[in-house]
């Protein structure tokens, strides 16, 4: 398949830089806990949807990552002219 060979890719370019890709199958809160959880990471990203399902699939992950005491930060997503831009920065603080 195309798809596999260009995560294949994907998983090596990352490993040269000494960074990896991570992929997960399931639903999206018990992946992300699981996740958080092995990497020992505090807050988790994500682009923000807007379709009323996904809004409201985000606010639930939101409710349960705060529950495990894991910061949750939606930056703007899939918009041309965001109101939030900005708000999602580097630890260098650029956006």
């Amino acid at each position: 398949m195309v798809a596999v060979s260009i995560l294949q890719q994907l998983r090596a370019a990352r490993k040269e830089r000494n960074s990896k890709l991570i992929l997960r199958r399931g639903p999206t809160a018990e992946a992300l806990l699981a996740l958080a959880g092995e990497s020992g990471t505090g807050t988790v990203f994500w682009n923000r949807r807007y379709e009323p399902a996904l809004t409201a699939r985000n606010r639930e992950i939101e409710r349960r990552l705060h529950a495990h005491r894991i910061a949750a930060e939606s930056c703007p997503g899939n918009l041309l002219a965001a109101r939030r831009a900005g708000r999602c920065k580097t630890t260098e603080g650029l956006p």
